[in-house]
């Protein structure tokens, strides 16, 4: 259970955008940019996207950001509070490694025990999303319409 300091550049899309809801600091750039495309493709989101973001941000923004695949700016995913910090992305890196350097300089207990207690209050249940991800995940995959779907993507 170590925090973990995400340095968020580019695009964070599908996988790329899950990661960074799972990091405990998910430092953006200032140009970079977050979407959920899964509804569109026929795929589902997992790390248990389903449980964290609507603590992040609440049910009905969580319904936007996955029914809906809008694509977010770093400033408006700070807003929406699933950025913890934007910087400009010259000090990106720099930025994240500040803050590993000072996660890294404190007691492993307390850290580690915080953040689990943390995550076990903040989300009721993973474990059951993570099972219900993992399903509606096999399922769509193996529809025929997600290949289709995801050849045009891109």
């Amino acid at each position: 259970a170590t925090p973990v300091v995400g340095a968020i550049n580019g695009r964070a899309v599908c996988g790329g955008c899950e990661w960074a809801i799972n990091c405990d600091f998910p430092i953006w750039a200032e140009s970079a940019r977050g979407f959920f495309p899964e509804g569109s493709l026929n795929i589902f989101v997992t790390g248990a996207v389903t449980s964290l973001l609507p603590a992040m941000v609440g049910l009905h923004t969580a319904r936007e950001m996955l029914f809906l695949g809008e694509r977010y700016t770093a400033a408006d995913l700070l807003r929406m509070g699933v950025a913890w910090r934007v910087v400009p992305d010259d000090r990106l890196l720099d930025e994240a490694n500040e803050v590993a350097r000072r996660l890294a300089a404190l007691p492993t207990l307390a850290t580690q025990a915080m953040k689990r207690v943390l995550n076990a209050t903040a989300s009721t249940d993973l474990a059951t999303a993570l099972r219900l991800e993992e399903d509606a995940t096999v399922a769509g995959f193996l529809d025929p319409l997600t290949t289709r779907l995801l050849t045009d993507f891109g």
